[in-house]
């Protein structure tokens, strides 16, 4: 091998050598990237400024979407630490597909169904029985688990909305964007979503009409500051973080009334 080659070859492991110590040393060793479902996006935000104040040095990215929009980007490589989704489907498909850590797996919520109303409607039960409304939103329910409850809703109180006066969203944000615009006066949404607008009008519905919905949590395999990943995670499942998620319109299997 010749002087120059071996020259070459000595100058580029040392470039990469000084690439590699640059990046490693710039990447924040606190991040933790979550993968968060729509319904959750004010209740995830009150619980990162929860955790910043007792871990002040994390750092927490949050992309928020469909679960179902999040499960297809995980599959695709997305470099997400954890995933808390809207259901628990998505959990188990991920970890059958060895994506995610079934040891760190776990139920964080249980999302509750609601019926809003615009104020001209005095009942939306029965604006929705006796189809008094112009438009109804929901979610997708290929895509969002609230959509699919609201659709079992619907079956199991034998009620069909016309095709005409149904608008779908794409997760449960975009469902209530529409009703807060007045594009519906009917819309499901989660519970959730009502402790943060000004919406006095709607009803809850009853848990039976449509199957639990268990939100899941779980740490990704390709997860890379796993000490920080890990105790978002344990915060997360923590009484502390459990009594805060039910203060913001969720059922907790930890935290009491």
């Amino acid at each position: 091998m010749s002087f120059i080659k071996k020259t070459s070859i000595t100058l580029w492991l040392m470039y990469w050598v000084v690439i590699n110590s640059v990046f490693a040393n710039n990447m924040p060793h606190h991040q933790v990237k979550v993968a968060v479902a729509s319904n959750f996006i004010h209740t995830f935000e009150a619980l990162k400024r929860r955790y910043l104040e007792i871990t002040p040095n994390a750092v927490l990215t949050a992309s928020f979407a469909s679960s179902g929009k999040l499960y297809a980007q995980i599959k695709h490589g997305a470099p997400f630490d954890i995933l808390l989704s809207a259901d628990r489907d998505k959990i188990s498909q991920l970890i059958s597909a060895g994506l995610a850590e079934k040891q760190n797996a776990a139920i964080y919520a249980v999302g509750q169904l609601a019926l809003a109303s615009s104020a001209k409607l005095q009942s939306p039960q029965a604006a929705l029985l006796q189809q008094e409304y112009q438009f109804i939103a929901l979610a997708n329910d290929k895509l969002a688990p609230y959509g699919l409850a609201a659709e079992q809703t619907l079956a199991n109180l034998k009620v069909e909305v016309p095709a005409n006066k149904k608008i779908q969203g794409e997760n449960i944000s975009q469902t209530l964007q529409f009703f807060l615009s007045g594009h519906a006066d009917l819309a499901f949404v989660a519970m959730s979503q009502l402790t943060q607008v000004d919406v006095k009008n709607y009803w809850l519905i009853p848990s039976n009409l449509h199957q639990p919905i268990y939100q899941e949590a779980v740490v990704l395999n390709r997860s890379l500051n796993r000490p920080a990943v890990l105790s978002f995670f344990e915060f997360l499942t923590s009484l502390q973080a459990q009594c805060l998620i039910q203060n913001h319109g969720y059922k907790s299997l930890v935290c009491s009334d």
